[in-house]
């Protein structure tokens, strides 16, 4: 009886021992999962910083490449200008010759485009009307006569353009065209009586010309009533 008691005891304390073991080895079991997880993903972030390194780093070695071809490509257009530069302003320190070329080629493209504006018709665009009626509708409303000679085309549409504009500001108005030639000189020259009134009137029609880039040479009459005309000749020479 004692020795199976024995016995019992005995296998019982050895059941007590493999539970044990058992958790032990559970326990150490987990710590090993956890620090081989802690491994695995610690090398995942790190494998994932280094290739968002490399990637940046291939974008920015392809910006580089881009300002390398631009810059390149502008030293290739700029070759010829470089060279003009260095042959017209030779006494001149290097590093300014092409701003000095850039400064020569600025003042004959201003002088071609000066000589462009002299050449083209006499003209009143759209937003130039506008503001020309917006300042005719506080002038005076003593009639004008338009006299100009209709042979000539560039006169004539001048003329319609400068009619639009007195009508729209309801200014009275009444043409004259004359077919003989011109017998007046150059340019629109406009001539009133020294009346209050009629003055005022003169200086805004000629003022509001003057919107659209077109002269106007202004004269009085003696006669304080003599009524408003103006005269449209050709178009003046350069």
């Amino acid at each position: 009886m004692s020795l199976n008691y024995c016995d019992g005891v005995y296998v019982f304390e050895n059941e007590n021992k493999r539970r044990t073991k058992h958790k032990q080895e559970a326990v150490v079991g987990f710590y090993d999962f956890v620090f081989i997880w802690i491994q695995v993903s610690g090398k995942k972030a790190a494998e994932a910083k280094a290739q968002a390194a490399l990637e940046k780093q291939l974008e920015l070695e392809k910006q580089l490449q881009a300002v390398r071809l631009e810059r390149d490509t502008a030293q290739t257009r700029l070759a010829p200008f470089l060279a003009v530069a260095e042959m017209r302003f030779t006494n001149e320190p290097p590093n300014k010759r092409l701003d000095l070329l850039i400064e020569m080629v600025k003042h004959i493209q201003q002088t071609v485009e000066s000589a462009q504006t002299k050449q083209r018709d006499r003209t009143i665009d759209k937003l130039q009307a506008e503001a020309m009626v917006k300042l005719l509708r506080s002038a005076p409303k003593h009639p004008v006569t338009l006299i100009f000679r209709g042979a000539d085309d560039e006169v004539a549409q001048l003329v319609n353009m400068i009619e639009e504009v007195l009508r729209a500001a309801q200014i009275p108005l009444t043409k004259t065209s004359i077919i003989s030639p011109d017998p007046f000189p150059p340019g629109i020259n406009m001539t009133g009586g020294r009346g209050e009134e009629l003055v005022s009137e003169v200086n805004a029609i000629k003022k509001a010309l003057s919107m659209a880039g077109i002269e106007c040479a202004t004269a009085q009459i003696p006669s304080s009533e003599e009524p408003i005309n103006m005269r449209v000749g050709r178009k003046p020479p350069n």
